[in-house]
């Protein structure tokens, strides 16, 4: 027997899912990130809406239940259905629905897992002519290393090392007080340049950041950001807008 179920979430009922499967396939809440995560943040529940052994036709009404509930995630952004159904997510990439953010915490994952033993370049894998030759360069200083200027083969070579006039300087620790109370009065009167307030419309709650927003209502950050410019209209069913806090 196979099941086409429907899964809402808990804290506004929205549709967000249209799945088929087997009794076991019902049983199991795993599917894709997004649903795990309003999953874990939120509470999902779920219903049967259709029971058929013919699986041809528990496909056809898994396209129009994604259809008619709006849960595809290209036309809602609350959606979590990947693909428009029928086929599955075979061939289903899913760095095409990644944003730059993501796919950079992905590579810098990877990146982590190359450390320590897993790293070719790190000391269990290295001879030993190597390891004394880090050694003897890990005391050094970048200018006893005779490293390549900052601006090497740029547009100003003339100002690298000895030639800009802030080498060898640092700021006095007076200087550096100074600096910071400049800003602090100046943020007084003007709106901070990163300051990112978001407001709920629907509800009337305020956050003092995007990311605080998306974590009580289990979405992604970017999602709100892209309901704040206007790419969206909704997400986790609720209207986003930016406000300003400062007295600029």
């Amino acid at each position: 027997m196979f099941y086409l179920y429907l899964d809402r979430r808990k804290d506004n009922d929205e549709p967000i899912y249209i799945g088929i499967g087997t009794e076991n396939r019902v049983k199991d809440l795993r599917r894709n990130r997004y649903h795990t995560a309003i999953k874990k943040k939120i509470g999902i529940s779920r219903e049967i809406l259709l029971s058929s052994e013919d699986y041809s036709w528990i496909q056809i009404q898994e396209i129009l239940g994604i259809k008619f509930y709006n849960t595809y995630h290209k036309t809602n952004d609350s959606g979590c259905n990947f693909t428009k159904g029928g086929e599955g997510t075979l061939g289903f990439n899913p760095y095409d629905y990644m944003s730059e953010e993501t796919k950079t915490r992905l590579n810098a994952l990877k990146r982590d897992y190359a450390k320590g033993q897993n790293n070719p370049a790190s000391r269990a894998r290295m001879s030993e002519e190597q390891i004394i030759d880090k050694n003897n360069k890990s005391g050094l200083t970048r200018k006893s290393r005779k490293l390549k200027s900052w601006n090497s083969g740029k547009k100003c070579p003339e100002i690298a090392g000895e030639n800009n006039p802030f080498y060898g300087k640092s700021h006095s620790d007076e200087t550096i007080k100074l600096m910071s109370e400049k800003r602090a009065a100046y943020y007084e009167t003007h709106d901070h340049p990163g300051l990112k307030m978001v407001e709920n419309i629907d509800t009337g709650e305020q956050f003092a950041s995007i990311r605080e927003a998306a974590k009580k209502y289990g979405v992604f950050p970017s999602n709100i950001s892209s309901v704040c410019r206007g790419r969206y209209k909704k997400s986790g069913g609720y209207r986003w807008r930016y406000i300003n806090v400062g007295r600029s």
